[in-house]
C-alpha cells in the first residue's frame, strides 16, 4: 500500500510538471497505479523527448526533495471548481461533494481565495484515491518508458521509491562499463558490446540512462569498425608485400604478381 501511495502522490506531481514543461494542452486520458509503477497517459501529439522528461523528473524529485504535505478535504463541486488552476479529468462525471487532493497549499485556503494567481504553481486536482502524507516518502522518481498510445496521445511509464533507486543503480553500472570500456583496445571492445547491448535492451532502465547508453555504444562501435577497417588495409597491404617478395625470388615483375593478387 505505501509503494501504491508513493506511485499515486508521484502522478500528481507529474502531472502537474508535465503541463509546465509540455503546456498547457496536456490531459490526463488514462492512469494505472500499482506498487511497481505509474503509468499515465496523456494528450500530446508527439513524442516526448529525452531532454524533455529529464526536465519533468528532475522537477519531480525537487517537489519530492522539498518534503511537501499532501492535504486532502472534501468540498461542493460548484465551490471546488472555481480554484484557479484546479484540475479535473476531462469528460469525468464528478458527485456534487468532491475530494480536493493538493500538494503543499490546503484545500481550505485554495477554497477561501480561489482566484489567487499562486494556485497553478500547485498539483491541486480532485482525487478518490489513496497518498502519502508529505512528498519525501516516494523517496525518488525515475522515467523508465514513453511511447504512443494512439493518435495524440503518449503514454509514459515511471517508478518511484527503491524500485526507483535499483532501476538508477542498474543504468549507473551500466554506463560505468561503458565507460571501462573507452579505456580499453579495440578487440576487447567488440568482444563486450554483444554482451553490453543485450543487458540494454533487456534491462529496465531510466529513459535518460538509456539513451545515453545508446549513443555511448554507438560511438564504440564505430571505434570498433575503423578498428577493423585499418586492419584490413594493413593486412592487404602485407599480402601485397609478400606477393612482391615472392614475385622477385622467382624473377617475375613484382607489379604482375601485385596485380594477381
Amino acid at each position: 500500500r505505501a509503494a501504491i501511495m508513493a506511485n499515486h502522490t508521484a502522478t500528481h506531481i507529474m502531472n502537474h510538471k508535465m503541463r509546465a514543461v509540455l503546456g498547457d494542452h496536456v490531459q490526463q486520458r488514462g492512469s494505472l497505479v500499482d506498487e511497481q509503477k505509474t503509468r499515465f497517459d496523456l494528450s500530446h501529439d508527439h513524442a516526448i523527448s529525452v531532454d524533455e522528461q529529464a526536465r519533468i523528473e528532475q522537477m519531480v524529485n525537487h517537489d519530492i526533495a522539498a518534503d511537501l504535505p499532501v492535504y486532502a478535504d472534501y468540498a461542493k463541486q460548484e465551490d471546488a471548481l472555481k480554484i484557479n488552476g484546479l484540475r479535473a479529468v476531462f469528460g469525468e462525471k464528478y458527485p456534487p461533494t468532491v475530494r480536493i487532493v493538493s500538494i503543499g497549499v490546503p484545500p481550505e485556503e485554495a477554497l477561501n481565495n480561489p482566484d489567487n494567481p499562486k494556485w497553478p504553481d500547485y498539483s491541486i486536482e480532485f482525487c478518490g484515491g489513496t497518498h502519502l502524507a508529505k512528498t519525501g516518502d516516494a523517496e525518488g522518481f525515475v522515467f523508465v518508458a514513453e511511447e504512443a498510445v494512439s493518435k495524440g496521445v503518449r503514454r509514459v511509464t515511471a517508478q518511484t521509491g527503491r524500485i526507483a533507486h535499483k532501476t538508477q543503480a542498474t543504468g549507473d553500472r551500466l554506463l560505468a562499463r561503458v565507460e571501462a570500456l573507452k579505456q580499453q583496445s579495440p578487440e576487447q571492445v567488440a568482444a563486450a558490446l554483444g554482451d553490453l547491448q543485450q543487458q540494454v535492451d533487456q534491462e529496465t532502465l531510466p529513459v535518460v540512462a538509456r539513451a545515453q547508453l545508446r549513443d555511448a555504444i554507438a560511438g564504440l562501435q564505430k571505434v570498433v569498425k575503423e578498428h577493423e577497417k585499418q586492419a584490413a588495409k594493413a593486412a592487404a597491404g602485407a599480402a601485397v608485400g609478400v606477393a612482391r617478395r615472392a614475385a622477385d625470388e622467382h624473377g617475375e615483375p613484382a607489379s604482375a604478381a601485385a596485380a594477381e593478387e
